[in-house]
């Protein structure tokens, strides 16, 4: 009997399809070659932070969240035909006048869906906000889930939040949320630092959260009066460090990568085998 998991026997040698890693950049259809087992990933799309501009008006903006992720081990059959659908990432905020901002954008969702196999569908991170109103907080956008995958289902790490000084648009401070980064194999992505400030009217400050990596949170960071402080980038394998008042956080560690902390898959790759 011929099932799935024991392919034909033939008088001849077969021929074998190698596995191979295959890509998508955009929208698309993909024809399967050969009947055999596939490791099928979706990632989202991040959104995009919101802007502010100061020259003389205080404000603060958030981070944007992290796309999600999903994966699947399915048997596919030759011929089947995938159909793969590739989010954009958020479209960047920009802010020109002074103590006007703008949000973020929302990312794109991905999929990929075909006869035999659960449709993927990895959803977009949410965009990130702005405020100038005194000691409000713009918070960071989520990060995007995903559903479908039946080995992996990773949410993205959220945008981090930003926190105005309690004094408002009289004074000129800034503050920014750090990015949140994309779900993984390696499980949700890091959360962007959160920015604050602690400052007094008439003072001059900024402070910035770092960027989530996969392996880890951005550092937050807090300013106070005439100084400015920005947290460290998350890693592959750690968080960045917080930032205090005047200094600097710094970014996570790599991963190390004969020996990572959790399972990783071989995002892409093809087990189909062809006689």
């Amino acid at each position: 009997m011929t099932t799935p998991f024991t392919p034909k026997s033939l008088s001849g040698p077969p021929t074998r399809v190698n596995s191979v890693a295959m890509f998508f950049p955009s929208s698309t259809t993909y024809t399967i070659l050969a009947s055999g087992w596939y490791r099928t990933s979706a990632l989202a799309a991040a959104a995009s932070g919101g802007a502010i501009f100061r020259t003389n008006t205080g404000g603060a903006a958030s981070g944007g969240g992290g796309g999600g992720f999903g994966e699947s081990e399915v048997y596919l059959t030759k011929n089947t035909v995938l159909t793969i659908t590739v989010g954009a990432g958020g479209a960047s905020a920009v802010s020109s006048v002074d103590g006007t901002g703008v949000n973020g954008t929302a990312g794109g969702n991905t999929s990929i869906s075909g006869s035999g196999m659960t449709t993927i569908t990895a959803v977009g991170g949410s965009a990130g906000a702005f405020t100038i109103t005194g000691a409000a907080t713009a918070t960071g956008g989520a990060g995007g889930t995903c559903s479908g995958g039946n080995t992996i289902n990773a949410t993205g790490g959220a945008g981090g939040n930003a926190t105005h000084a309690a004094s408002g648009a009289d004074t000129q401070v800034a503050q920014s949320g750090g990015g949140g980064a994309a779900g993984s194999p390696r499980g949700t992505g890091g959360a962007g630092g959160a920015a604050t400030s602690t400052a007094t009217v008439g003072a001059s400050t900024r402070s910035s959260g770092g960027g989530g990596g996969i392996g880890g949170k951005g550092g937050a960071a807090t300013s106070g009066n005439g100084n400015f402080s920005h947290g460290g980038g998350g890693g592959a394998g750690g968080a960045g460090t917080d930032a205090t008042t005047g200094v600097n956080g710094t970014g996570g560690a790599g991963a190390e990568g004969n020996n990572p902390t959790t399972p990783l898959s071989a995002d892409g790759v093809a087990h189909g085998t062809l006689y």
